[in-house]
């Protein structure tokens, strides 16, 4: 019988931010500068974006992710974004 269970974390929690800057040709990749130990949240905050304006993040990963903006009819656009990474562990 177990009388006593511990767990203990050596991947700490850990939260990055950048910026960047969207095309309206294709998908921008932002890549961590030190992977995660697993595909982290993001989040993304536009800075001067038009009513209706929305993203889409297209693909994340330990180690990097993809953002696109759109207008809202639905057209890319380049606009400018900032962005945090929140999850565990540091990889190499």
């Amino acid at each position: 019988a177990i009388e006593q269970l511990r767990v203990a974390s050596n991947a700490p929690a850990r939260s990055i931010n950048g910026a960047g800057t969207t095309s309206n040709s294709g998908d921008l990749t932002v890549t961590f500068a030190k992977k995660f130990n697993a595909t982290p949240a993001i989040g993304i905050s536009m800075s001067a974006s038009s009513s209706g304006d929305y993203y889409t993040i297209a693909s994340s990963s330990a180690t990097a992710f993809t953002v696109s903006i759109y207008n809202s009819g639905g057209t890319r656009q380049a606009r400018a974004f900032s962005w945090t990474a929140t999850g565990y562990g540091q990889g190499a």
